[in-house]
């Protein structure tokens, strides 16, 4: 009998353990991030860059999470949007890189060829992405647009980016 009551103790506390680690996958956008590349615009590769504040934390406490229970992150899509006085007709590629302070860059995405004619682009996100938990913890993460254009151009290139995170936490 008290052989049967330790295995149902020591059972009944595995399954409490196992329980409490349960993952929940959360979404986190990051809207209206601007890039910009100063004209003139030469034939060939521009940079177009901005700078984004994550408020990660404040994102996980509203869930019910600190940043401590973060175990995996990724970008999950990434949808450029042209400014009006530019057509997509004048860019051939863009490939996405993010950085910051303690993290280094990375290669996030790509879109070859460009659609022709739209003003709103859906980045291809890479597979492999390393460090996305360690990037969404920095005061400041910098996107950098390597932008190949057609043709010699005056005028600005301005893009506003939403950027979504897919996180996994574990609490």
């Amino acid at each position: 009998m008290k052989l049967l009551l330790l295995y149902g103790g020591l059972l009944a506390c595995s399954i409490g353990l196992l329980s409490c680690g349960e993952n929940r996958t959360l979404t986190y956008k990051v809207e209206n991030v601007e890039l910009l590349a100063s004209g003139p615009l030469t034939e060939g590769s521009n940079t177009a860059q901005g700078q984004f504040k994550p408020d990660i934390a404040a994102f996980l406490q509203k869930e019910g999470y600190a940043p401590t229970d973060m175990q995996e992150a990724r970008l999950s899509a990434v949808k450029l949007t042209l400014s009006d006085s530019l057509r997509s007709d004048l860019l051939s590629e863009i490939t996405l890189q993010l950085a910051a302070d303690q993290v280094d860059m990375q290669k996030v995405g790509v879109l070859n060829p460009v659609p022709a004619a739209t003003s709103s682009l859906d980045i291809q996100v890479a597979q492999t992405q390393k460090e996305i938990v360690a990037l969404l913890k920095q005061n400041e993460i910098t996107v950098v647009a390597d932008v190949n254009v057609k043709q010699d151009s005056s005028i600005d290139l301005l893009l506003k980016g939403m950027l979504e995170f897919t996180i996994t936490v574990n609490k």
